[in-house]
């Protein structure tokens, strides 16, 4: 969903305090705002949050930041650095970069006009310069800073005042290297950076820059895994960042990563992803702009994936291992699904996130593919290639497209009770309407949204009966009798 606002935002929780930059590059492309000024004062906007939050910096210590001084537009070749990074991601960018007197940026969740929260990334002015000073004139090192914060972001990590958590440090360092790998970097220069400013230890927030580095050096590897590199050695890279902002060629063919539980994940780089390399070419690529186009206007991602081996586990649970490595969908909301096509072994299968999969229910992926790989694999094996049989067997995640895209996947309501406030207040004002006027449900707010509360489970397969088993224990026994778990929160 685009940004439409510059002013009119108020951080509500912080994430990571990460990069910035200097000057204005030509031809820079403008920051997305609406030109409309906050209907919040600047004494407001403090008050609602509190004088000051705290962030945490690309080497783990701790900074203060002032909300009501997150203004106006960042830097020009920040914001141009934001897009270079981002054509190499093969993801669309769903936040907004700002300015602000960080110590050198920060990535944090902030409400608009309509106080729904968004995703922004804050920049000192001065950064870029900074941090290429201390490098020793690195190019790459505030560009792997940038991609690292970006990754936060794409993955949709869900922050908390105070910093980060080493967990998903690492994941952003993994996707830090990944895309420097696509830009030309060499393992060293995607590296430079955490190996200047990272801390020698282990911190509360963030590892120390060994493991760090490792993470970073798992993901560039795994780039050049993916697009076919052989053996993939570090190499010298190019002496200056890319400065294009054209979009890279799609691989033909790419490489998935193992199973595994243990694998640190990864934001994954392209939407349909075939090992084969027997699906029609054009057939992928329209696919993969469709599916683009769905997450950048509705949220949805939706990621394909034809694979030559199940490594000895269902579809399913491939599907399941693979939307964890490949962090489909976003953490907070639950918004992604991967669908699986094994083309030689005749399985297909699917995993979706807690809200697709509530749209979904009573659909059978398995028995769907698994009828179009039936009818598609001998033209495939005939000819090397499925032809027209290719759009057969993107039917099932083009069904899953259609069924998400009405939905809302921003979080509107910050707590349990803001959401009751808002419905109520629209129930209230339903009731003075004249009488003989037409309901309309998308007129009310709370209306198929989205609220954040938090709340202790206090266990996980509540009794369920008719009369209700438990007393002060509200539960739908014919809900339950579908298959679902009561569970007493």
């Amino acid at each position: 969903m685009p940004i439409t606002t510059r002013n009119a935002v108020l951080p509500i929780a912080l994430a990571l305090a990460l990069t910035s930059c200097t000057g204005n590059a030509p031809g820079a492309p403008p920051a997305s705002r609406s030109g409309g000024k906050s209907a919040l004062s600047d004494a407001q906007k403090v008050q609602a949050i509190a004088a000051t939050l705290r962030a945490c910096s690309y080497d783990g210590s701790q900074q203060n930041l002032q909300p009501n001084a997150l203004r106006g537009e960042a830097p020009a070749d920040c914001r141009d650095m934001v897009a270079r990074v981002m054509t190499y991601t093969g993801l669309p960018q769903n936040f907004v970069v700002t300015a602000g007197p960080v110590p050198n940026a920060a990535a944090l969740i902030m409400l608009d006009d309509a106080q729904v929260p968004r995703r922004v990334i804050a920049f000192n002015p001065d950064f870029i310069a900074a941090t290429q000073k201390q490098t020793q004139g690195n190019p790459w090192a505030p560009v792997s800073i940038m991609a690292h914060e970006i990754g936060h972001h794409l993955s949709g990590h869900t922050i908390t005042e105070g910093g980060g958590r080493p967990q998903i440090e690492l994941e952003a360092d993994k996707f830090s290297g990944f895309v420097l790998q696509k830009m030309g970097a060499s393992l060293g220069d995607a590296t430079k950076a955490i190996l200047t400013f990272g801390s020698e230890t282990d911190q509360t927030t963030h590892p120390g820059r060994t493991r760090r580095a490792d993470a970073i050096a798992q993901g560039w590897k795994e780039a050049c895994t993916q697009a076919g590199g052989g053996a993939c050695t570090a190499g010298t890279g190019t002496a200056t960042a890319p400065t294009t902002t054209t979009t890279p060629l799609r691989v033909a063919k790419a490489t998935l990563p193992t199973p595994s539980t243990s694998a640190i994940p990864l934001k994954f780089g392209s939407f349909v992803l075939d090992e084969t390399g027997l699906l029609d070419k054009a057939e992928v690529a329209s696919l993969d702009r469709e599916l683009y186009k769905l997450a950048a206007e509705r949220g949805v991602e939706i990621v394909v994936l034809v694979v030559r081996d199940l490594g000895g586990v269902s579809a399913n649970d491939y599907a399941w291992s693979m939307m964890r490595q490949l962090r489909v969908g976003k953490l907070d909301v639950g918004n992604g699904a991967v669908v699986v096509i094994a083309l030689e072994q005749g399985k297909g299968g699917a995993a979706f996130g807690p809200g697709i999969a509530r749209e979904m229910e009573g659909t059978d992926p398995t028995r769907r593919i698994e009828k179009a790989i039936e009818g598609a694999w001998a033209i495939c094996t005939r000819n090397s290639n499925c032809g027209n049989w290719t759009d057969t067997m993107f039917m099932f995640p083009r069904n899953i497209a259609r069924t998400t895209a009405p939905l809302e996947w921003t979080i509107r309501h910050s707590s349990m009770q803001a959401f009751m406030d808002t419905y109520l207040a629209d129930f209230n004002a339903s009731m003075k309407r004249p009488p003989g006027t037409q309901y309309d449900p998308k007129s009310e707010r709370a209306y198929k949204t989205l609220v954040r509360f938090r709340g202790t489970v206090v266990e996980l397969d509540t009794p369920v009966g008719d009369p209700v088993a438990k007393p002060g224990v509200m539960a739908n026994s014919a809900i339950v009798k579908r298959g679902y778990r009561a569970v007493h929160l």
